[in-house]
């Protein structure tokens, strides 16, 4: 999907957690999974595309501010 994507492209990943599911304190939580989901991501995407890990969880304030901030640069363009 985000190869067809007509317009900028950027995708963040949390490294703490994509839900409460896989949080750090749960049973889930697994970062060389989450590291090959990452990996294989970034081999099968359009160079053009911008893939950026961000090292909190998702549900964190820090997470959306980076969010915020890479929205707002794909919409000034």
């Amino acid at each position: 999907k985000l190869n067809q994507a007509k317009g900028p492209v950027t995708f963040l990943i949390p490294t703490r957690g994509w839900s409460t599911a896989d949080a750090p304190d749960s049973p889930a939580y697994d970062p060389a999974e989450d590291q090959a989901f990452t990996d294989t991501l970034r081999q099968k995407c359009r160079p053009e595309i911008t893939i950026q890990t961000v090292k909190v969880y998702l549900n964190d304030t820090a997470f959306a501010e980076v969010v915020v901030k890479a929205l707002t640069g794909l919409l000034q363009g």
